[in-house]
């Protein structure tokens, strides 16, 4: 059984990387497993508990994304292998009543948030941009409370639905083509 870690959540960007990887190499006797941070993914493959460690590498936008980048260096691991696909940043909240001029924040992975800027300041002019660990993190912590509930959050479509949450946008990025690389890495033999 091949362990393949990924940063994120189930129905994060990542898991869709992790699942088109997996479905490309027709690949039938593996677990994901969600580990939300890059540095979560480089210490498990480090210590061997996974094989194979998918994260985002670089974006369109922003370019580098630095959380995997500074997970990523000075340490042994190879890149096998990269997947790029088109990004979809939704925006969803809690009640359909909540009025973008009355949004107090705008919560997502901080890369999330570098490839929406400009949108978000277009839509949401009163808000403050509060980052987490992952995109798919923020709908659950929407409905857990976690976040005020004036906040809107930034995730894949799948991901807000799932929780039954409003959507406000479609897809908030800042261009229509933004696209990012995922690496799906190793360790060196």
């Amino acid at each position: 059984m091949i362990k393949i870690g990924y940063q994120g959540v189930e129905n994060s960007n990542n898991y869709i990387a992790a699942k088109t990887f997996v479905e490309s190499n027709k690949m039938e006797n593996y677990v994901l497993v969600p580990l939300t941070s890059s540095e979560n993914v480089v210490n498990h493959l480090l210590s061997k508990e996974i094989d194979l460690g998918i994260m985002a590498v670089s974006n369109s936008i922003i370019g580098q994304v630095r959380e995997t980048k500074n997970a990523v260096d000075n340490k042994h691991l190879t890149e096998v292998s990269r997947i790029e696909f088109t990004i979809k940043h939704a925006a969803f909240k809690l009640n359909s009543d909540l009025s973008n001029l009355n949004v107090k924040y705008v919560a997502s992975h901080e890369a999330a948030l570098g490839q929406c800027k400009n949108n978000i300041e277009l839509h949401y002019p009163n808000a403050e941009l509060i980052p987490i660990a992952n995109t798919g993190l923020g709908p659950q912590m929407l409905v857990d409370g976690k976040l005020d509930s004036s906040s809107v959050i930034l995730c894949p479509p799948k991901a807000g639905d799932k929780y039954g949450l409003v959507m406000d946008h479609e897809n908030l990025s800042d261009t229509n083509n933004n696209a990012t690389s995922f690496g799906i890495f190793k360790l060196t033999s």
